[in-house]
C-alpha cells in the first residue's frame, strides 16, 4: 500500500514539474508607470458683441474666462454690458458658460458654447394717453367735456430682470501659443421678462481676443 502511494506521489510530482517547465516565463517589466497631467490652461478673453436689441443694433462689451480642460472642454463664466444704448437703453447679463473646441493641434479650430444666467435691462417705451374726459354738473345734469389737448404719447423707461440662454458657434484662429482670435455667431433667448416681453431676444455676433496661460 505504501509502495503504491509513493509511486502515485512520484507521478504527480513529475507531472507538475513537466507542466511548470512548459509554462512560459512572465515578460520582463518595461519600466515604471508614468502619469501625465491633463493640460487645462486658463483662458481670458475680451469680447466685442453686436446684437439686436428691441429692433435696433446694440454694441456690447464683454469679458469671459475659465479653464479649457484637456484643451477640449471649456468651463467658465462671462458677463456682457451695453456701454451706451439708444434712448437711454441699458442691458447687462452674464452667467456660466460651457463649451467645446476641436483638436488643439490645429491652427484653425471650430466649436460651440452656451451661456445660461441672469440679467437686467431698461428700454424706452411709448404710452398713448387717450383724450381726458371731465365730468361737470350743471343745472342738475351731468355734462361730459373733452379736454382740448386730445390724444398724446409719452415715453417712459421700463426696467426688467430676466433669465437668459445664449448658444453660439465659434471659429478660433490661433496666432501664437498664447493668443487667439475668436469669431462667434449665436442667438440670445430671454425668459421671465414680464415688462419688456421678449424685446431683448436677438441675433448676436462677436469678435474676441483670447489669452491662454
Amino acid at each position: 500500500m505504501v509502495r503504491h502511494i509513493a509511486i502515485g506521489l512520484t507521478i504527480v510530482f513529475l507531472s507538475s514539474a513537466a507542466a511548470h517547465a512548459q509554462t512560459p516565463a512572465a515578460p520582463p517589466a518595461t519600466g515604471p508607470l508614468t502619469l501625465e497631467r491633463i493640460h487645462s490652461p486658463l483662458t481670458i478673453a475680451a469680447e466685442y458683441k453686436v446684437t439686436a436689441i428691441d429692433g435696433d443694433v446694440g454694441h456690447m462689451a464683454g469679458v469671459r474666462g475659465g479653464r479649457l480642460v484637456d484643451d477640449f472642454l471649456f468651463i467658465g463664466a462671462a458677463v456682457y454690458w451695453l456701454p451706451e444704448g439708444r434712448n437711454r437703453a441699458e442691458l447687462t447679463y452674464g452667467g456660466a458658460v460651457v463649451g467645446w473646441t476641436s483638436s488643439p493641434r490645429r491652427r484653425i479650430r471650430f466649436g460651440g458654447d452656451g451661456l445660461i444666467g441672469v440679467g437686467s435691462a431698461q428700454l424706452a417705451t411709448d404710452f398713448t394717453l387717450l383724450p381726458r374726459n371731465v365730468e361737470s354738473r350743471h343745472s342738475g345734469r351731468t355734462v361730459v367735456i373733452t379736454a382740448p389737448d386730445g390724444t398724446r404719447t409719452i415715453t417712459a423707461l421700463l426696467r426688467d430682470d430676466f433669465f437668459v440662454f445664449e448658444p453660439q458657434a465659434n471659429v478660433d484662429a490661433r496666432l501664437t501659443d498664447h493668443v487667439s482670435v475668436d469669431v462667434s455667431a449665436g442667438y440670445r433667448v430671454v425668459a421671465l421678462d414680464d415688462a419688456l416681453r421678449h424685446r431683448l431676444d436677438g441675433v448676436t455676433g462677436s469678435l474676441a481676443v483670447r489669452f491662454t496661460f
